[in-house]
């Protein structure tokens, strides 16, 4: 096997003359996380002048990255007499993967404050009292459906106004 072999790798609009010792190279800023599969075909030619030609598919699996709570800090305000069910607020996060790895659940540390698993919107469960407890700090964690998933974890104040 001659292995000082010139490789044209043909990817539609963008041509790539190599130099290759028996591997692969990636192309290192041309591939995008919205491209799934990428065709191209490769011609090599050795120095004796031997020709060969092959289309390949390549399947790009998405790595998976942690979702990002948006607009943070996070401290809101809530009337002291404010009923059980209470919606205090919403916190969102994005995950720019694909499939189950963008797919995020919400949870929170807290037995007076609960949160929609789906939405991530925060309702009051307890009874407030400001003149036994002003503010709360909760944490509140945002999780992707990644197996193992990845997380990530914000602080809520939440002060009790009269």
């Amino acid at each position: 096997m001659d292995r000082d072999v010139v490789a044209l790798i043909d990817l539609g609009e963008q041509l790539e003359e190599h130099s290759l010792q028996g591997a692969l190279l990636t192309l290192s800023g041309q591939l995008h996380s919205s491209d799934h599969l990428i065709k191209l075909e490769i011609s090599a030619t050795d120095q004796g002048g031997l020709q060969g030609r092959c289309r390949v598919n390549l399947v790009v699996e998405d790595v998976n990255s942690a979702p990002v709570f948006k607009d943070q800090p996070f401290a809101v305000r809530v009337p002291e007499d404010s009923p059980i069910g209470f919606h205090i607020v919403t916190l969102e996060a994005e995950d720019k993967d694909q499939g189950s790895n963008a797919h995020l659940t919400y949870s929170i540390d807290s037995k007076e404050f609960g949160i929609d698993n789906a939405t991530g919107l925060i309702t009051l469960k307890e009874p407030l009292d400001r003149e036994q407890q002003s503010s709360y700090l909760v944490t509140v964690v945002v999780s992707d459906g990644a197996v193992p998933p990845l997380n990530t974890t914000t602080q809520l104040e939440i002060i009790v106004d009269d």
